[in-house]
């Protein structure tokens, strides 16, 4: 085995990353892998299954953003179409493969830079720790996360080499990662964006304008030619305008107003980027003399620029996959330049352990809190089926800011095109505002109307008291259904 891997390293650290990838989704990601009977329907994945819901609706031919409406792009939706037809399979190849590319370019780069394997393992347990525990599988953030990998791998080669033209494929693929993003969430791409910033100082320090111009321009054509399909998709459909007014103009009202500040995970995200920020300009501050111009410029720049847009969009835990790669990398260059992780110093053992352990409990992060939520979804679904017809639920059953789990599992059909209605949702679109929402609720064609205990008494003047009557149970559920009174 040792002398194959002397023969073939590149093969075997291709091979071990791919296998790596695979167990990691088996493990952690209950919508794709085979070890989990349902979907699960806590608010962690209200994201996954809105795009899998988006995706199937739209291989029955359903109009994206006008007869089902969520406000990512479309590109997400593009790989969970392929869920009407292949099932948890495809969610399986979709996340092994974002995650093998990752993780593949991820240590290339560690190797790039002639770290040693102790190193190289530990980035890579701190690289996957932050990817698993920020992830929702199937993420929006996922063909942002490769795609961004390869380009630091290749600015990395470039930089150890010496040569122009990896730092100009860093640059390609710098608006390949910007363009899927605009198309996806434009807040995932941050990191593109970040690279370029630092990447055209550079260029202007170096006095080397042609070459910031040239790479600078490869990159916009690159943005362009990568977004253009779903433009192309959006015109010949003739639902571009509720695109561009979805994906952008109404998601910039995002900020600040669509998650409680106090989430658990919000904070954390926050805490992770501040101390690693911090810590790694403090670290770079003491050891600045060992520091290369272009790794301070590096560190810094993007550190910096990641930093504050981070801070200020960080009303979602899970932006932060978008950039975990980069953290990884700075911390690891950084650990790096201390030698904490030689054989030969005391701190290489204690920091190894460390990261494992940290990488453990991420690989079992979402299997517990799936676990955690199991019963209760399982009530949830059985208590839908028993309680509403088929037909009723194919035909008149609207669900309110519940999580969209339940469309695909307890078999109940899109009705409005806000399908994944929240309260929030309509302080941000015109389209679906709250007086559109109630009257289309208090219509004929809703008979039954199904909403979370908790928000019982927010809706109250939604749906109308008079006009529904709340059908008791005795099951210990999340859900309340209400019955039209008609």
């Amino acid at each position: 085995m040792k002398a194959f891997y002397l023969k073939h390293p590149r093969l075997v650290t291709i091979a071990a990353c791919v296998l790596t990838s695979m167990i990691i989704v088996l493990i952690s990601c209950s919508l794709a892998s085979f070890l989990y009977p349902s979907i699960a329907m806590q608010p962690y994945y209200n994201d996954p299954a809105t795009f899998v819901v988006m995706g199937k609706e739209m291989a029955a031919g359903k109009t994206p953003y006008v007869e089902i409406f969520d406000h990512k792009g479309l590109y997400i939706f593009y790989v969970t179409f392929l869920y009407a037809y292949l099932g948890k399979l495809w969610i399986f190849l979709f996340m092994s493969i974002c995650i093998s590319v990752s993780l593949i370019f991820f240590v290339f780069a560690l190797k790039e830079l002639e770290m040693n394997n102790r190193t190289i393992a530990v980035g890579a347990m701190f690289f996957m720790g932050l990817y698993i525990f920020f992830a929702q599988f199937p993420g929006d953030a996922d063909l942002i996360v490769s795609t961004g990998m390869m380009m630091l791998y290749f600015y990395i080669k470039g930089y150890k080499r010496n040569e122009n033209k990896y730092h100009l494929m860093a640059c390609i693929l710098a608006g390949v990662s910007a363009g899927i993003a605009l198309n996806i969430r434009p807040s995932d791409a941050m990191l593109g964006f970040a690279f370029m910033v630092f990447y055209l100082i550079k260029r202007i320090m170096e006095k080397k304008i042609d070459l910031m111009f040239r790479d600078a321009a490869l990159c916009l054509l690159a943005l362009v030619i990568t977004a253009l399909p779903a433009y192309l998709h959006a015109y010949s459909g003739h639902f571009l305008n509720e695109m561009v007014d979805a994906v952008f103009l109404s998601n910039f009202k995002y900020l600040g107003s669509a998650s409680d500040k106090s989430v658990v995970l919000v904070w954390l995200s926050r805490a992770i980027v501040t101390g690693v920020f911090m810590s790694i300009i403090l670290l770079w501050f003491f050891k600045l003399k060992e520091y290369a111009l272009e790794e301070t410029l590096f560190i810094v720049t993007i550190s910096g620029i990641l930093f504050i847009i981070q801070f200020l969009i960080a009303l979602f835990a899970h932006y932060l996959i978008s950039v975990s790669g980069f953290i990884s990398l700075a911390l690891v260059i950084t650990i790096n330049k201390y030698h904490l992780l030689d054989e030969d110093k005391k701190s290489a053992d204690p920091l190894t352990y460390v990261m494992l352990g940290v990488f453990c409990l991420s690989l079992v992060f979402n299997p517990a809190l799936y676990l955690s939520h199991l019963s209760r979804d399982k009530a949830d679904i059985t208590y839908i089926k028993e309680t509403i017809s088929e037909k009723d639920r194919k035909e008149s059953t609207f669900l309110f800011g519940v999580y969209p789990g339940l469309y695909l599992n307890a078999d109940v059909d899109i009705i409005y095109p806000d399908f994944n209605a929240q309260l929030f949702h309509m302080n941000l679109s015109e389209e679906f505002s709250k007086e559109k929402l109630s009257t289309f609720v208090q219509s004929d064609q809703v008979k039954y109307f199904v909403t979370r205990k908790e928000l019982k008494d927010e809706v109250q003047d939604l749906f109308g008291k008079e006009n529904y009557v709340e059908i008791s149970t005795e099951r210990k559920t999340v859900i309340v259904i209400y019955r039209h009174v008609l």
